[in-house]
C-alpha cells in the first residue's frame, strides 16, 4: 500500500511540475501536445514522458482499482486500459504535425482519454466524484480568472483530467474510499 501511495503521490508531482513548468515557460498554451513544438528543445519530451509515466505508475493502480470496484464499477474495466492505451498513443506520436492523418490521429486519442477519465470519476468513482468535479472546477475558474479559457479549452480540460484522476486515485488509496 505504502508503494501505491507513493507512485500515486508521484502522479500528483509530475502533474504539478509540467503544469507549473507550462505557466512559467509558456503561459497558457492551446493545449498540452503543443508543447512539444513550443518548449525549448530540452523541454521538448516533457509532457510525453509525463504521459507515459502516468501510465505506468498511476494506470496500473487505475486498472486494480477498477478491477476490485463495486460490480457496477467492474463493468467499466475498459475504461481505464483503453484510456491508458490513448495517454501512450498520445505520447507516442508527440511530433503529430508531420501529416494531416497523424493530427487527426493525435487529437483523437487525446480526446478519447480525457472523456475516458471524466467518465470513469462520475461512473466508478461516484461516491467520491466530487473531489474531482472540485479540481476540474478549480481549473475552470483559473481559465476564467486568467481569461484563457475560450482561447485554451483543451488545455484546461486536459490539466484538469489529469489532476482529478491523479488525486481522485490518491485519495481513494489513503482513506480506503470503495468505488
Amino acid at each position: 500500500m505504502l508503494l501505491t501511495i507513493l507512485l500515486l503521490a508521484a502522479d500528483v508531482v509530475a502533474v504539478t511540475a509540467f503544469y507549473i513548468t507550462t505557466r512559467k515557460k509558456l503561459g497558457v498554451p492551446n493545449n498540452l501536445s503543443i508543447t512539444y513544438y513550443e518548449f525549448e528543445p530540452k523541454l521538448r519530451y516533457f509532457f510525453p514522458m509525463v504521459n507515459v509515466f502516468l501510465c505506468l505508475t498511476g494506470g496500473s493502480v487505475w486498472i486494480y482499482m477498477t478491477c476490485h470496484a463495486s460490480e457496477w464499477g467492474r463493468m467499466f474495466i475498459a475504461v481505464p486500459i483503453i484510456t491508458c492505451i490513448c495517454m501512450m498513443l498520445v505520447a507516442a506520436s508527440f511530433d503529430y504535425k508531420r501529416s494531416k492523418g497523424l493530427i487527426r490521429f493525435h487529437y483523437a486519442v487525446a480526446w478519447i482519454a480525457c472523456l475516458g477519465i471524466i467518465l470513469w470519476l462520475n461512473a466508478v468513482g461516484w461516491r467520491i466524484a466530487w473531489f474531482g468535479l472540485t479540481i476540474m472546477s478549480g481549473f475552470l475558474l483559473a481559465g476564467m480568472y486568467t481569461k484563457t479559457l475560450k482561447s485554451s479549452p483543451l488545455f484546461w480540460l486536459e490539466m484538469s483530467a489529469f489532476y482529478s484522476l491523479s488525486a481522485t486515485l490518491l485519495v481513494v488509496t489513503i482513506f480506503h474510499v470503495q468505488i
